[in-house]
Formats: structure tokens, sequence, C-alpha cells
């Protein structure tokens, strides 16, 4: 167990369109999130498919539609990507 974040190892954790946006802009804040989630193999990281929907609506509407393919890539990638469901928003 990883002291101090209540996670054990087998822990899933989610990651929601915040959390990714940090990541792909590489924030200090999104740094810290992939170094502890993503770059950990024994971590389970999960994406809810919505989560990559907005992630590309928010490239589009800046004007930045050529960078979607390389974001939603990367988020399924480093993570799991899970349908909507019940089940998913029970797990989250």
């Amino acid at each position: 167990m990883r002291r101090g974040s209540g996670l054990t190892t087998n822990s899933p954790v989610v990651f929601d369109t915040w959390a990714w946006w940090e990541v792909l802009h590489a924030t200090p804040l999104g740094q810290r999130l992939g170094k502890r989630y993503l770059a950990d193999p024994a971590v389970r990281v999960l994406t809810v498919d919505l989560a990559l929907v907005e992630v590309s609506a928010k490239l589009a509407r800046e004007g930045r539609r050529g960078e979607i393919e390389t974001a939603v890539s990367a988020m399924g990638a480093a993570s799991e990507v899970l349908p909507i469901s019940l089940a998913a928003a029970r797990a989250a």
C-alpha cells in the first residue's frame, strides 16, 4: 500500500475528463497524476468512454482538431476504456 494514498496496488483508479486534460497538457498536477498512477503497472486505470468524447470536443472547440487522434490514442493506451454503464458508474 502507498503511504497516505488510501489505495492498494490492485485498487482501480478512474480518470475523468479533468484528470486526462491535466495529464495530456503536462501540467504540474497532470505530471504528478501520470507518475503516481499511469506509470505504475500495479495500478489499474479506468476511463469511461465519455471522457474521450469530452476531451475531443474540447480540443475541437479550441480549434485543435489535429490533436484529437493523439489524445484519444494516448488515453486508450494508458488506461482501460469502459463503456458508459451502471457498473462503470458504480465503479467510479
